[in-house]
C-alpha cells in the first residue's frame, strides 16, 4: 500500500517524516523500536551489484578492462561518500569516473559510453528491492512490544519508493528519513518522541550507521550481519552489553522478546 504524508505532519528535527500512524499505535508504549530499511527490511545491496554488473558489461563490450573498471568503481564510490553522501547521483557518477580512468588506462580516447554506463548504474534506483522474508510478521509482533519506527538514511525520494514497494506501511507506526545516522540523531529522536534512550532499541545491518551510534546514545542495538558494501564495514562493532548480533530479523525479534521491558 502506498502512503501519502499527512498535510500537517510535524517533522522531526533530524530529518523528513514520511508518515506517522501513531494514532493507530499501542497506547503509551514502553519501548521505542527503531528499524533500518536497506538490507534490514528489504535487500538492496545485490541491486547495486547487478547494476554494476550491467554497466561492466557495457565496458567489456567496448573492449575495455572490465576488472579494472569494477575495482576502480568500488574504490571511487567509497571515496565519493565523503562529499556526495548517499545521494542518488553518487553511484552512477562513480561509474562514469571509473570509465574515464579505464579509458585512460587503455590508452584510448573518449568512447562516448558515459550515458550508457550512467543509465545502467542508475537502474538500481528503479529496481524493486525484495522484502526480507517474514519482515511484516516480525514488525507486527514488534508493534505489540513498542512503537516501531523506520529510521532510514539516504535520498528521501528513493527511500519513499522503497517503503512503498515494500508494502510494509501497516506494519510500521512511523517512517523517518535522515541524511546520516549518528549519535546525536539517535539522541534527538528519542527526545522528540519522549523516550529515554535506555528504553530504545535499534535493529540494523550497518555497524557504523545503526549499531555503534545507537549504543553510544544509550540505546540497545541488534546488528544483523547482512551483505553490505565496504563503506558499511569501516568500523568494528563496539564491545558493549548493549550491542547484540542476530543472524536474521526474526532472531532480532527474539532478542527483544527475551529482554526485560
Amino acid at each position: 500500500m502506498a502512503f501519502e504524508q499527512t498535510q500537517h505532519a510535524v517533522h522531526p528535527p533530524i530529518g523528513r517524516l514520511l508518515f506517522d500512524r501513531r494514532k493507530d499505535a499501542l497506547v503509551g508504549p514502553q519501548r521505542l523500536i527503531l528499524v533500518d530499511g536497506d538490507d534490514t527490511l528489504w535487500s538492496t545491496e545485490h541491486l547495486y551489484d547487478e547494476a554494476r554488473s550491467l554497466a561492466g558489461s557495457i565496458v567489456q563490450t567496448a573492449g575495455l578492462d572490465r576488472a579494472f573498471w569494477e575495482n576502480r568503481q568500488r574504490e571511487i564510490d567509497r571515496d565519493n561518500v565523503t562529499h556526495m553522501g548517499l545521494s542518488r547521483t553518487r553511484f552512477p557518477t562513480s561509474s562514469v569516473q571509473a570509465l574515464k580512468e579505464t579509458e585512460a588506462f587503455a590508452g584510448v580516447g573518449d568512447l562516448h559510453l558515459d550515458r550508457q554506463v550512467w543509465d545502467a548504474s542508475a537502474s538500481v534506483f528503479e529496481a524493486i528491492a525484495p522484502v526480507v522474508p517474514g519482515a511484516a510478521a516480525v514488525l507486527r509482533r514488534l508493534q505489540q512490544l513498542g512503537l516501531v519506527v523506520l529510521l532510514t538514511q539516504g535520498d528521501p525520494e528513493i527511500q519513499r519508493k522503497r517503503v512503498n514497494d515494500a508494502n510494509l506501511t501497516e506494519s510500521l507506526d512511523m517512517a523517518i528519513v535522515v541524511e546520516r545516522k549518528n549519535q546525536q540523531v539517535f539522541q534527538d529522536l528519542a527526545a522528540w518522541l519522549s523516550f529515554r534512550p535506555s528504553n530504545c532499541w535499534m535493529i540494523g545491518n550497518s555497524v557504523p550507521s545503526d549499531i555503534n551510534p545507537a549504543v553510544l546514545a544509550g540505546m540497545r542495538a541488534i546488528w544483523i550481519d547482512a551483505h553490505v558494501w565496504a563503506h558499511e564495514r569501516r568500523e568494528k562493532l563496539l564491545t558493549s552489553q548493549f550491542a547484540s548480533r542476530a543472524a536474521s530479523l526474526a532472531e532480532g525479534l527474539r532478542v527483544i522478546e527475551s529482554a526485560p521491558a
